[in-house]
């Protein structure tokens, strides 16, 4: 029986059924039945096709307190907030919301502020029941406290919850953070435009002035601010018919537009961290990195390498527990550009190891390449660093090192001029090579390298004083000139 209202002939044959001792058999039977009527909807009924147009639109005042703002965790995108919530009513209705806008708000830099100077009469305090606010980015477990006067009109709500937040980290650990607290009244389901439009109470609004947890102590030092920003657009469905499926994510917002708007207010606050706590973040990273060059002083390459290793891994766990703080699937951040050029400076330290280990004369011209590395920390987005590209870091750590190169090779020719000759080179060489005597005496190297000797410089005040112990540990080419 698939249809309202609709008769239908029911027919059982002769011997469908039978006696429990099979001696008698049923006869045939028919009769008629009939459907019920389909049910009507009443006009009084909202459904999902009603629409209703506001005849009266009604403005209401928000004013927010600020009793405390804490517990900012990026990773998990939440904030802890201790707020006091008013709620005052404009004393009449309004026609249109372009009336009522124009006569009972005002624009200001901070936001849509309610018109209430020289008119603070016409603001009036609403019953407990009429205060319906829904906290749109409130956590799971809110505590909201109503403040209800003996005559069931509501002085203020208080709230502690987490709030939810979309942090911006492309500058971390130096970024500003906007930390929104959202809030709506309820509204008819069926209206399409809202009937109730929001403003900021300046005179009910701002910072407790006992607010501990993120004030500064610097008077100087504006950590936080506050502006309201309210609007109303279409947040809630049904969605146009023929709109696409909104099972997938993310959803554009000029695809497929809800059809029912809301009045929405939202204080938000601006948290600007004081910028030596951002530079406490990447203080660690930075002495990893002059730790590595130390390596360059180190005559013993395992030594070296050990030294690196553990550079290396201090480093990865340090870059670790920066991103510990940010969401899982947060992009890159300044100070992931940081990290990634503290690698790259401890990798060009195991590149020079590595060299030094099959050209041991070349430690000093290592050295001129470990310095010029440094300045791959220029990569680094503003204001650590000056956000230069890889490409050009590239060029600037090739012609830095080869200055530095130039710069030693002048040093050690200075160096190694005679102590008149910096004043007035001479005619000739400043030095002479060593010619091996005639006699079958040893080479001159052979005989240096032979163990320990005493060496007397003389002049003491007492036979001995100026004897030295010296043992050779090392020698040049003879047949080349070298000095030992």
């Amino acid at each position: 029986l698939d249809a309202f209202d609709t008769a239908y002939a029911v027919r059982v044959a002769a011997g469908a059924f039978c006696a429990a001792n099979a001696s008698a058999a049923s006869p045939a039977v028919a009769w008629t039945a009939r459907t019920v009527p389909e049910p009507v909807v009443s006009d009084d009924e909202a459904t999902a096709n009603t629409s209703v147009a506001s005849e009266r639109v009604e403005v209401f005042g928000l004013g927010i307190i600020v009793d405390d703002v804490a517990s900012i965790d990026m990773g998990a995108s939440t904030f802890y907030g201790d707020l006091r919530v008013y709620v005052l009513r404009y004393y009449r209705p309004f026609l249109d919301a372009a009336t009522a806008l124009r006569e009972a708000t005002e624009s200001s830099d901070r936001g849509r502020l309610c018109a209430v100077d020289g008119e603070a009469e016409k603001w009036l305090y609403v019953d407990a029941d009429a205060a319906d606010v829904d906290f749109v980015n409130a956590g799971k477990f809110p505590k909201i406290e109503p403040r209800v006067d003996g005559g069931g009109v509501l002085d203020h709500l208080r709230i502690r919850s987490e709030f939810y937040f979309a942090p911006t980290l492309a500058r971390y650990p130096f970024q500003s953070q906007t930390l929104p607290a959202t809030l709506e009244l309820a509204a008819p389901s069926t209206s399409a435009s809202p009937d109730r439009l929001l403003c900021l109470l300046r005179s009910y609004s701002g910072f407790s002035p006992d607010l501990s947890s993120f004030s500064s102590t610097e008077n100087d030092a504006r950590t936080l601010s506050a502006k309201a920003v309210v609007d109303e657009a279409p947040r809630r469905p049904p969605y146009p018919r023929g709109c696409a499926s909104q099972l997938d994510y993310p959803v554009t917002k000029t695809r497929c537009p809800p059809t029912r708007a809301t009045s929405r207010l939202s204080l938000e606050l601006k948290f600007r961290p004081p910028r030596r706590l951002g530079a406490l973040v990447l203080v660690p990273p930075f002495l990893i990195a002059l730790g590595s060059l130390v390596s360059y002083v180190l005559a013993d390459p395992p030594l070296r390498l050990q030294t690196l290793a553990t550079s290396m891994l201090a480093a990865v766990v340090q870059h670790a527990s920066m991103r510990a703080a940010l969401p899982p699937r947060a992009a890159g951040t300044l100070a992931d550009d940081f990290a990634y050029c503290v690698y790259l400076v401890i990798f060009v330290a195991l590149l020079a190891t590595v060299g030094v280990m099959f050209a041991p004369r070349r430690r000093g011209d290592a050295a001129c390449a470990g310095a010029a590395s440094v300045l791959c920390f220029l990569h680094v987005r503003r204001p650590a660093g000056l956000d230069v590209s890889w490409g050009g870091i590239a060029l600037l750590v090739a012609l830095a090192t080869v200055a530095l190169l130039a710069c030693k090779r002048g040093a050690e020719a200075l160096l190694a001029r005679p102590a008149g000759a910096l004043l007035a080179r001479p005619a000739g060489p400043s030095y002479q090579r060593l010619q091996t005597p005639a006699s079958p005496r040893p080479a001159l190297g052979a005989r240096l390298l032979d163990g320990e000797y005493d060496l007397h410089l003389g002049g003491g005040a007492a036979p001995g004083d100026d004897d030295k112990d010296v043992e050779m540990v090392g020698a040049g080419d003879a047949d080349r000139g070298d000095f030992v």
